[in-house]
């Protein structure tokens, strides 16, 4: 293993350890919610107003609070005491900006992919699991939307609560491509034979695009960011 990869790995692990417990209170989080949400969906007249509101009663929850936890978790990788020396001591590693960027990303992902398994999990124990395609389309919308809320924390003012409504704009983007984008392939004659693939290539595409350019865009300004603030 080279320098490089056990920089990254030491910096992730620190990080995992000073945030275990806001991983496992995003985790209980999580659980209550799955439990509390309701999945009933009203009478409807057609088989594909039943499909759009079955898709967005199962992925509005995982979606919407699991982005939400994503979203906070990265906001608190900077600003606290706690992680500034963090920050100090990340600095110094002998990594490149881009390396210090998927290393301090890992964990406001690991703990929004937990946060979103475990939501699933308890909805499959209070029998109302979603099918593995709506657990996969919630977690890319949560990832994405945590990916770019990391880059909050590198700004100050307008800028900073811009780039956070951008991560919750994310989340209510990929809900609105994964439940309606795929209303041409089921509608009677169009793709039939393929009703949930326009939904499900939209909304992931969509989220990969938006995850990389802001795992990216954090990484270039990570590079230039100053852990010590201005007196």
């Amino acid at each position: 293993m080279g320098v490089n990869a056990r920089a990254i790995g030491a910096i992730v692990m620190a990080r995992l350890r000073a945030q275990r417990r806001v991983i496992a209170s995003c985790s209980v989080a999580a659980i209550v919610v799955a439990f509390l949400q309701p999945h009933g969906i009203p009478p409807v007249k057609t088989s594909l107003e039943a499909d759009l509101l079955t898709r967005g009663v199962w992925l509005a929850g995982p979606a919407f609070f699991c982005g939400l936890l994503g979203i906070v978790v990265a906001m608190i990788q900077r600003g606290s005491e706690r992680m500034r020396q963090l920050e100090l001591l990340e600095n110094s590693a002998p990594i490149f900006g881009r390396e210090l960027a998927r290393a301090t990303a890992a964990v406001p992902l690991i703990a929004a992919t937990i946060s979103t398994v475990v939501y699933w999990i308890a909805q499959f124990l209070a029998g109302f699991a979603a099918a593995p395609t709506y657990f996969v389309l919630a977690l890319a919308s949560v990832l994405a939307s945590t990916l770019v809320a990391l880059s909050a924390t590198l700004r100050r003012g307008t800028a900073r609560w811009l780039y956070i409504g951008m991560a919750f704009a994310t989340s209510a983007i990929a809900y609105l491509l994964a439940v309606y984008a795929d209303t041409f392939g089921t509608a009677p004659g169009q793709l039939g034979h393929y009703p949930d693939a326009i939904g499900v290539a939209t909304e992931l595409a969509f989220c990969a695009i938006v995850g990389f350019v802001a795992l990216r865009q954090y990484g270039e300004a990570l590079a230039r960011y100053d852990p010590i603030p201005e007196r």
